[in-house]
């Protein structure tokens, strides 16, 4: 049985915003989330990763960080 554990290292930068305080650059926002991701299953080598669970990854980290913008 694999087990998987996350620690918050450091608060990454939240992209600039637009004036009225909503951030416009979600693409980059999802760029960082994705390489995140493949960077994630890549230290943790003892699980077989399929492409669904970068994408998972990458969509919650994606979905947590635009919501504190």
């Amino acid at each position: 049985m694999a087990k998987v554990e996350f620690e918050v290292i450091s608060k990454q930068a939240i992209p600039p915003s637009n004036g009225n305080g909503h951030s416009d650059d979600f693409k980059a926002l999802m760029k960082a989330c994705v390489a995140e991701a493949v960077e994630i299953t890549k230290e943790v080598n003892t699980i077989p990763w399929q492409n669904e669970d970068v994408r998972s990854i990458a969509l919650t980290m994606f979905i947590q960080r635009a919501r504190l913008n």
